[in-house]
């Protein structure tokens, strides 16, 4: 999935992971300046970090976005040495912000900096861990594309995921896939196509105009939770699983896991957030949207209870599910020291065993393309 900044947080990874057959996560970026930052901000960004990485035995990969080779490679061993399974180099984030402040489709300007960082950070990092990249067709047009590309290449990048817009187009036009296939070369590493994938109907398009055989979906999956469940039962041959309760189900576990993951209002802002988008997908979402949108505080947890038809005993039922799963993460500074200090203690009398097997707990192997070997959709 797709690591859209403000979007997919622990709570949203947790409720996706609940309910779609989803192989990897990465997470929203850490934006990294001058600094080596210390662990509670790994954990703030990535949760799943005091629990091996996984959600729902799903894998986590940790991105990172930054300009300076050295102090992205030196949080990549940070996080690492706290346990990350991936590290991801975001050279696509076209927000002005971060544009400006020398960071994610700006290096896209540059090749000689995007080899610079991913080889600097290859380095440093053991071999068991991939790093892969995510990167633009381009900053303000397509032609460094191939250039980019092969810096990444060079650098030692895992696999590349290639978003089918430049920085400048942002979410419009229709994502390039054609220009996507010119990048593909299987036989270098995996290339992932983004972009533009809302529908079995889109994959298979995107399938045969790329020709690759691995895929990172965003907002198509933020539409319909379901799709990656849809498309594998399609690749297997299978009916299309029915959807049933499954959709309240998992908007009433997304609402209780942002509550205690942080606060009942932090739960009511993203739960409008998501169902803005899910209503593009689902009929039932957008009349519940239309009454929700204006309510607050307990008026809109009320009405929402009573849309999706859950008793007081559901709730109740869903918070005592829910509640034990949810990593601690706003704790004191005081506690993130101890904790951290027990955590490196630890790892640091097993890090050759955990380097070792970091891709075996993903996926059973110790090869990065095994890993990520595609089904084949011929």
């Amino acid at each position: 999935m797709a690591p859209m900044e403000g979007v997919v947080d622990w709570p949203l990874r947790f409720a996706i992971s609940r309910y779609s057959e989803i192989d990897y996560f990465v997470t929203e970026f850490m934006r990294v300046t001058t600094q080596v930052y210390p662990p509670h901000e790994f954990y703030k960004y990535c949760p799943e970090l005091l629990q091996t990485s996984l959600i729902n035995n799903v894998p986590v990969g940790f991105q990172l976005l930054g300009g300076g080779a050295h102090t992205i490679a030196a949080n990549a061993v940070a996080a690492v040495q706290l346990g990350a399974r991936g590290i991801d180099l975001n050279f696509g984030c076209p927000a002005k912000t971060v544009n400006r402040h020398d960071g994610g489709a700006t290096l896209l300007q540059h090749p000689e900096r995007i080899h610079e960082i991913v080889r600097e950070t290859r380095s440093r990092l053991p071999a068991s861990i991939p790093l892969s990249v995510k990167m633009r067709l381009g900053f303000s047009d397509k032609h460094l594309a191939h250039e980019n590309f092969a810096a990444a290449v060079k650098g030692g990048a895992s696999w590349i995921t290639i978003h089918g817009r430049t920085k400048d187009q942002m979410y419009k036009p229709s994502a390039d896939w054609h220009s996507i296939a010119k990048l593909n070369q299987p036989n270098l590493l995996p290339v992932f196509a983004n972009g533009d994938i809302f529908s079995i109907t889109d994959f298979v398009e995107c399938h045969k105009t790329t020709g690759t055989k691995q895929f990172m979906l965003g907002r198509g999956l933020l539409a319909n939770p379901f799709l990656v469940r849809e498309i594998k039962a399609f690749i297997r041959q299978e009916p299309l699983p029915v959807i049933g309760d499954s959709l309240t189900n998992l908007l009433a576990e997304f609402f209780v896991a942002c509550v205690h993951f942080k606060s009942q209002a932090y739960a009511i802002s993203r739960m409008k957030q998501w169902m803005n988008s899910l209503r593009q997908h689902f009929p039932f979402v957008q009349d519940a949207f239309d009454e929700l949108r204006i309510l607050r505080d307990e008026a809109f947890v009320e009405r929402l209870w009573t849309l999706l038809d859950f008793s007081s005993t559901d709730v109740q039922f869903v918070n005592e599910k829910i509640e034990p799963l949810v990593p601690r993460v706003f704790h004191s500074r005081a506690w993130w020291k101890t904790q951290s200090t027990q955590t490196q203690a630890t790892q640091s009398a097993t890090s050759n065993s955990n380097h070792d097997s970091a891709l075996s707990k993903m996926s059973g192997t110790t090869n990065s393309d095994a890993f990520l070997e595609a089904r084949n959709l011929n």
